[in-house]
């Protein structure tokens, strides 16, 4: 059931981990996905751990910007 996808970034990945999940009926494992995209398991977890901490900073920092900007607008 292989996609044939090559070289895809983390929002690439999870679309085809979306796929994958429709098509299995399940969520699928980091084999299925290495194969679906034509990485190795390897590399598949190296990009899923850089997607999620990018992911996580981004939050961190949204957080952290909503909290200044209510912070300023206390004192107006």
């Amino acid at each position: 059931m292989s996609h044939g996808i090559v070289n895809v970034d983390y929002k690439g990945l999870l679309q085809v981990k979306k796929t994958l999940q429709k098509d299995l009926g399940r969520e699928p494992n980091k084999g299925e996905l290495a194969e679906a995209t034509s990485m190795s398991v390897v590399q598949v977890k190296k990009h899923l751990e850089i997607g999620r901490a990018a992911r996580n900073k981004v939050i961190k920092h949204t957080f952290y910007d909503t909290i200044k900007l209510y912070s300023c607008c206390l004192w107006l």
